[in-house]
């Protein structure tokens, strides 16, 4: 990925506004371009995704039980 800093200038925002509206672009605002969420891959927001569907249904298991069961491995 490649960051281009456009200023605020008409002729920016018109720029701005033009690379919207192309596929292979995606435009972020200053409080967007430091979110790492935005910096991450699809899949990598899929699975985090997953992750906390699983939280919220109840599909998890305890820390100690975890370690338990993965002891001979760490």
């Amino acid at each position: 990925m490649t960051t281009v800093l456009i200023d605020d200038s008409v002729e920016g925002k018109a720029f701005v506004e033009l690379l919207r509206k192309m596929s292979f672009a995606r435009v972020l605002t200053d409080t967007q371009e430091n979110d790492w969420w935005n910096t991450i891959s699809t899949a990598e927001r899929q699975a985090i995704e997953e992750g906390l569907a699983d939280v919220e249904a109840g599909r998890t298991f305890p820390h100690g039980e975890v370690m338990k069961r993965y002891e001979q491995w760490l």
